[in-house]
């Protein structure tokens, strides 16, 4: 029974792409109101339904909200027992094309989802579309609902004013000659209307707050190679805490300036656990790893589901060995500025993928550039992430990550210890959950 509603849902959705691609032709801007709906028997169904058809009619049609027309109206309006008076009056007021609702019941051990939708012309309800479905419904099951709702509002002539179709004459008349005389009164021919869109544009969370446990591992190579070097004893499991805030975003309005600017904070820490010199596996030692990562972002939208994100923050990462002189390797205690960019691209409507690039501008390197070791150096830094998010609901996501960073050395010759160049490379693979609000 679903399936043809899924169907037409995306056919639709092509043709008014096809149709916005025209040169010359206008958008059409109907005008709606979205009802509450009656989901008792239902309820977080019924908010995620409605939510969906929110953010559909919010960038699709002109979106008037309830709260304007109460005070306007300067009195108390019961959108949930709507008569055909009080439709048709305001929507002459507010020139309103359609009130959009819908009804949710249960029917042995169903749920039937109805569409309520009210007509400017007659004040009545349109003939109603129906849709049935068990439990929580799915991404395709919300997005066949979220067709029927937009079937009926693209099968109802836009709301037109009195004045433009008022008679002179003899009301049949004039009406026949308005539609054989004025072509823009055929909607079909003359409009198109922006294509509904299975995702909301620019749509990014203000809150994402994310838990990974992956895999870390670091090598550390000297040039030549006679100096010695340095493995980690095996990939070893690695905590993730990262979090990016937008406070503007989530206090006030999301499409503001202010609400682009945000915050981020990373966080890993080990406390134990063993490496060992490249040449004697057998002797293992005690390792300690901290790493954090904080700074200020800048979100930029790119079309309708690309983000460019600039970062400047700051960078630290220790290594720090429990018996320097087992291993022979200096501890290192990075220190850096954090330059660089992230790219986010909506896939469809389920996922997500992000990636990034950091320029690393080390303010200190810790043991390994001081004098009892290599001395002076000339030293920068590279980091690559990547991230790929699937959604399980709207608010929670399962991620894969992948980071890589390196920091490349280049000595002067004024340490005790004498090379020419040095390479810490760490690699880092993760699975993980993210909440996002």
């Amino acid at each position: 029974m679903q399936k043809p509603y899924s169907f037409m849902f995306f056919l639709f959705a092509a043709a008014f792409s096809m149709a916005t691609l025209q040169p010359g032709v206008a958008l059409a801007k109907k005008r709606v109101v979205l009802l509450p709906f009656d989901a008792d028997s239902a309820k977080d169904a019924g908010k995620t339904v409605r939510g969906f058809i929110q953010d559909l009619l919010k960038n699709n049609y002109e979106y008037v909200l309830k709260k304007d027309l109460k005070e306007a109206e300067g009195a108390e309006i019961d959108f949930r027992d709507l008569t055909p008076e009080t439709v048709k009056k305001i929507s002459k007021q507010f020139s309103i094309t359609a009130f959009v609702g819908a009804e949710i019941n249960k029917v042995k051990g169903s749920y039937v989802f109805k569409t309520k939708i009210y007509n400017w012309e007659t004040g009545e309800i349109v003939t109603p579309k129906e849709y049935t479905f068990r439990g929580k419904p799915s991404q395709k099951q919300t997005e066949e609902m979220a067709a029927l709702i937009l079937m009926a509002i693209e099968e109802m002539k836009e709301y037109t004013p009195p004045e433009e179709i008022k008679p002179d004459g003899p009301v049949v008349a004039q009406v026949e000659e308005k539609v054989e005389k004025v072509e823009p009164l055929t909607p079909d021919k003359n409009k198109a209307v922006k294509p509904p869109s299975a995702i909301v544009p620019n749509q990014v969370p203000a809150i994402q707050a994310g838990l990974v446990f992956g895999f870390l591992t670091r090598s550390l190579d000297f040039q030549p190679t006679t100096e010695p070097y340095y493995k980690t004893s095996a990939p070893s499991l690695a905590p993730q805490l990262k979090v990016a805030l937008y406070p503007m975003a989530l206090s006030g309005d999301k499409e503001s300036l202010g609400a682009r600017f945000g915050l981020h904070l990373s966080a890993m820490f080990l406390p134990a656990f063993e490496s060992y010199p490249a040449n004697d596996k057998d002797n293992k030692v005690a390792t300690t790893v901290m790493d954090i990562n904080a700074g200020l972002l800048y979100r930029h939208p790119i079309g309708e589901n690309i983000h460019l994100t600039p970062r400047l923050g700051y960078a630290m990462r220790t290594w720090s060995f429990a018996k320097k002189n087992v291993l022979d390797v200096p501890s290192v205690s990075y220190s850096s500025i954090d330059l660089g960019a992230d790219v986010r691209m909506n896939l469809a409507n389920v996922a997500v993928v992000e990636a990034g690039l950091s320029f690393y501008l080390p303010l200190g390197a810790g043991d390994l550039a001081e004098g009892e070791y290599y001395g002076e150096s000339s030293l920068y830094g590279l980091g690559l992430r990547f991230l790929f998010g699937y959604k399980l609901t709207q608010q929670l996501e399962i991620v894969v990550t992948f980071d890589y960073s390196r920091y490349q050395f280049s000595f002067n010759d004024k340490g005790a210890r004498s090379a020419d160049s040095a390479s810490d490379q760490y690699l880092q693979f993760g699975l993980g959950a993210r909440f996002n609000h």
